[in-house]
Formats: structure tokens, sequence, C-alpha cells
């Protein structure tokens, strides 16, 4: 109750604030702070009109349609009109459609970049650029920008733009072909972020999730860059417009297909779904501060659940939904030639659509059953016969084969087992940044080995056991970087609390004291232990870095509990632990580093 009353105190204070330096406003200013003031109080808002940004349309190079951010007899909002087109290089040029007004300013866009939009600025007398260039909108939800907004208001030319959602709108006065800054408008929120206790849950948790996840899934696949962060900093700084009933979000083709489609997006995602555990927890409690009257539950699901609803692909056909079935059931049966059959039927299928045309292949489709080992000695068998084939010697697009996915993945067992595939070892990865590959910036390759994959993100066992396979640790990539270059990047051995708590043998309990199944498999199994005790020290320096650190404590029993329930009905609760600790380590590696 307490904190109730002094947030209310602090809204009242803040409130009083915005009011009184609203008064000290010129009336241009003052006006749009009460549009935005209207716009924030709205459940209907969504991220234009909270940014008080227009949108605008460029349709056949000739037209220029530009929705004002909101209509008001003394405002005038500038419209385009098509002067000129040039095709080398190519530029379309804008005049205003009121001739009476803005006379001397011209409207020119020279370019388009697809994460950022149109490029355009402003001209004056003598092709003089005001405030340089500008972009619109792209998918990126911080480069949205109003730049359009040319307006007048009092007789007087007017520019005003901002750098985000929940940013100040700056108000540009347009004077003799001059621009100058005459105030800044602050969004009526009464929430700071990191002082409320969300700082390690928003910085981590909705930020890096939905932008910084690289690989098949994040970055270089995923939707999460604007419509969803804009969503979630939207409810938490303004949740009491949002405590409307949300609706379960119903089940995407696309998004499935992403959970079984190769070993990095699988651990990807499970990821992504234990920050949104661990967010849970930080929004409940926030929430509740906020006010008592609130839906806490609700309003958390509403962030969380949202973010698997939106997912940007396609729905999938009748054929894609029983393929995915199939490799889903195939899966479950540990069912060798099933699981082969329906990988190549899926990554010949025509039912699924693919980011940048980076299609799957059989080398992503069978590295998720590196946690089955009746399944991999099965194809090591087949591999051994006389099959012209083997499909595990197959890699992807970007060269990457099942030893260098299982060393990515820390995956001792399966890399001992691949091993036993000698042209596995010192094969290398395609050098994506010599050419101009699909997704070749996001997904740099350099031409790295298993060992080198290894040294990245795996254990000291796991690197062990390459390097006895011979392999030589001098080797290089198109970079110049070796082994030791690598060792340098993974978390386990360049700190030294790390190294030291690492280096103990066994997991993070007592073994002798062991009650449950899963403490007892964790005890009995060695890439177990070391999972357990990798965790454990990630749990311990994010609850020492968290603003609220009971909330961290109150998920991870969660976590423990659930997965105990969950792999103590499995068939193979070795498989079982492996991924969800797996899943729950990547978690907290997006925390913590």
């Amino acid at each position: 109750m307490k904190n109730t009353f002094l947030l209310i105190a602090l809204i009242v204070l803040i409130g009083q604030t915005s009011i009184a330096y609203a008064g000290s406003q010129l009336p241009v200013c003052q006006a749009i702070t009460q549009e935005l003031n209207k716009v924030y109080s709205s459940a209907q808002a969504d991220s234009y009109s909270l940014r008080m940004a227009s949108k605008a349309n460029l349709k056949d190079d000739s037209q220029l349609i530009v929705q004002a951010p909101f209509v008001r007899d003394d405002f005038v909002w500038t419209r385009w009109s098509l002067d000129s087109a040039e095709t080398s290089p190519k530029s379309l040029n804008f005049s205003s459609s009121d001739k009476s007004k803005n006379e001397d300013l011209r409207l020119q866009i020279n370019g388009f970049e697809w994460w950022r939009g149109l490029i355009y600025k402003y001209l004056v007398d003598n092709d003089k650029a005001l405030q340089g260039s500008f972009h619109n909108a792209g998918p990126f939800g911080w480069l949205h920008s109003s730049f359009w907004n040319v307006f007048h208001f009092e007789d007087q030319a007017y520019v005003m733009a901002t750098s985000g959602l929940y940013r100040p709108i700056s108000v540009y006065l347009l004077d003799n072909s001059q621009s100058k800054e005459v105030c800044q408008v602050e969004p009526p929120i009464s929430v700071d972020v990191k002082n409320a206790g969300l700082d390690l849950a928003y910085r981590h948790g909705l930020r890096y999730f939905m932008t910084d996840i690289k690989g098949h899934f994040g970055s270089a696949g995923s939707p999460y860059y604007s419509k969803n962060h804009d969503l979630m900093l939207d409810i938490i700084y303004r949740p009491t417009v949002h405590t409307e009933e949300f609706e379960s979000s119903k089940e995407v083709d696309s998004f499935l297909y992403l959970a079984q489609s190769d070993a990095w997006s699988v651990r990807e995602l499970g990821a992504a779904k234990n920050i949104a555990s661990i967010n849970r927890s930080y929004l409940e409690g926030y929430f509740r501060d906020v006010s008592r009257q609130l839906d806490a539950n609700n309003l958390a699901s509403l962030v969380l659940d949202k973010v698997y609803s939106d997912y940007d692909r396609k729905q999938l056909d009748e054929i894609g939904r029983s393929q995915l079935k199939q490799l889903a059931n195939a899966l479950s049966n540990d069912d060798s030639d099933s699981i082969v059959k329906s990988c190549q039927a899926i990554i010949r299928s025509k039912s699924f659509d693919y980011y940048h045309d980076n299609k799957r292949s059989m080398a992503d489709c069978l590295s998720i059953v590196l946690d089955k080992p009746t399944v991999l000695d099965d194809l090591i068998t087949e591999c051994s016969g006389s099959t012209p084939n083997c499909s595990l010697s197959e890699v992807n697009a970007f060269g990457k084969n099942l030893l260098m996915y299982a060393a990515h993945m820390n995956n001792s067992k399966a890399v001992s087992t691949l091993l036993k595939i000698p042209e596995l070892i010192n094969a290398r990865t395609i050098n994506t940044a010599r050419f101009d590959f699909p997704l070749a910036e996001n997904m740099v390759t350099y031409g790295r080995t298993a060992l080198m994959y290894a040294a990245e993100n795996s254990s000291q066992r796991t690197i062990q056991l390459i390097l006895d396979a011979g392999v030589d640790p001098n080797v290089k990539d198109s970079m110049g970087n070796n082994y030791f270059s690598y060792m340098d990047k993974n978390w386990r051995f360049n700190s030294s609390k790390a190294r030291a708590y690492l280096s103990q043998s066994g997991p993070s309990f007592n073994c002798e004291l062991a009650t449950s199944t899963r403490e007892k498999a964790i005890c009995s199994d060695e890439m177990l232990s070391e999972y357990d005790r990798e965790l454990s020290y990630l749990y311990s320096e994010s609850y020492d870095q968290s603003p609220n650190s009971q909330a961290l404590k109150t998920d991870q029993i969660r976590w423990l509990r659930n997965i105990d329930q969950l792999c103590s009905v499995k068939p193979n609760i070795v498989e079982c632990i492996s991924r969800e600790y797996r899943e729950r380590i990547r978690a907290f590696e997006f925390i913590v580093l």
C-alpha cells in the first residue's frame, strides 16, 4: 500500500510539473502537449499516434499521401505535390501543394533502405538542406521519425519530430530558410523503468530478446523489431489502458516450424520463453505496485503472449501442417527412418516461407536429434554401411555440419558420437564474408571449424574431445582467428571467477542429498552435472545484478518445479533435462553477459 501511495504522489507531482512546464511553453508547444495528453489517455492509441508521427505513403513515385497525427483548426498540415523525378540517381522532388505556404520549402526523396525506409531531406533556397537527411519508418521502431510533419500554426511554419516511442518531441520553427528548435514536448508518463525495478527485465527480456538474438531466430529473421517492442513499452508505461481481457493467441504454424527446424532455433526459442517467464515475475510485481485495481497476471500475459501471437510468417496450408505433425510424431517416437523421411519432406516442401530464402537442409533438420542417442546411433550405423549418401555428412547453406551444431550447443555426448565420422572433424563452414550471401551480415561464418564453435560456446570437456581427435588448434579462420581467439569469447574461461567455479567436478549441489528424479539424473550424468554447475553460476550472477532478486528467485523455483514435473514423465529424462537446462543457460547468458 505504501508503494501505491508513493506512486500516486509521484504521478501527481509529475502531472503538476508537466502543467507548469506547458504553461511556460510557446502556444504551438502547448497545443501539441494538449494533443499528446489526449493520445496517451486513449486505449486506441497506436505506436504512430503515441509518437505524434504522420503516416506517409508513396504511391507510384508520384503521389505522396500523408496522414497527419491529429486534426485541429489551428494546425494546417502541408500537402506535397510531385515536381520532378530523376532516374540517375533516382530522386523525387516535391513542393507544397499550397503555393501560398512553404513556398521556399521543398521535399526531396533520394533513396530507400529496407531497414530504415525512405531517405529524404528538406531543401530551401539554393538547395540548402535543413537538418540533413532523415528516414521514415522502416521495420525498426526506434527509427520512426515524424519529420513529414510540416505544419503552419498562427502563420508560422514548423516541423516536429521524435526519435522513438516515449521520446521527447522536438518542435522546430522554419523561418527565412532556417530551422530553430523552439521546444521539446515530453511524453506524459510517470514510470522510470530502471527505478521501477524493471531494468533487468526490460533491457534483456524485452529489448535484446526481440532484436539482438542472432541466427535463424532473432535479428536475422525475427519480426520483433517495432510492433512488439512498442506494445511492451506501451503496456509498461500505460498499464491502465490495457486492462481489457486478452484473448489467448492462436498457434502460428510457422512459429511451430521454427521450434523444430534446427538445434539453434529450438534453443533460442526456448531461451526466449525462459526470459519471458522471468519477465512475468518482474511484470506481475510491477503492475501490482502500480495499482491494486489492475489485473497483474492478465497484463503480464498480454505482454508476453503477444510476442508469440504476432510472429510475422505466413500461415501454412494443410500439406505443411501435416508435414509438421508427421515430424513431431517421428521425433516423439525416436523413429529414425520416419525422422529422416519427415526432414526430407519438409526441406523440399513449398508450404513454408523462408526469410531471405534461407532454406533449411537435412543438417538443420537432423540437428534436432542430437539429444537422441538411439537415433544418432542408427544414423551412424547407416553411414558406416554401403549407403552412398550419409545424411549425417550433409551441411546446411552455410556449410555447417552436425558436429559443428553439437559443438555449438555444448552437447558433449553428441560430439563424442559424431567424431566417429572422420569427414566432419576438420570441415569448415563457407566464408560468407567473401560474397553477397543471404544474411551474410547477420550470420558471418568466416570458415569456422567444429573446434572453433566449441571453443566459443562449450565447456572444457567438450573442447577436449575435439582436440583429442587430432584437430590442430592453430588452424585459423578467414579472419585470422584460431582456437585460442575463440576461447577468449567464451564466458566460461574469460572470467577467473567463472573458471574457478566451473573447474570443480559434479553439480552445484551435494549428490548425497539428492532426492528428486531430476537431481538423481544430474548426479549420474557428467554432461548434466556440467550444465547444472553452469546454470548455478549464471543464476547467481543474475541474482546479484537483479534490481528485484526476489522475483528472479521466485521464477527459478517455479522453473525447477516445472522441470521436475515435465521431465519425470518423459521416456528419456536425460534428453528432456539436457534440452531444458541448455535453454535456461542460454537465457541467463543473455541476461548476465
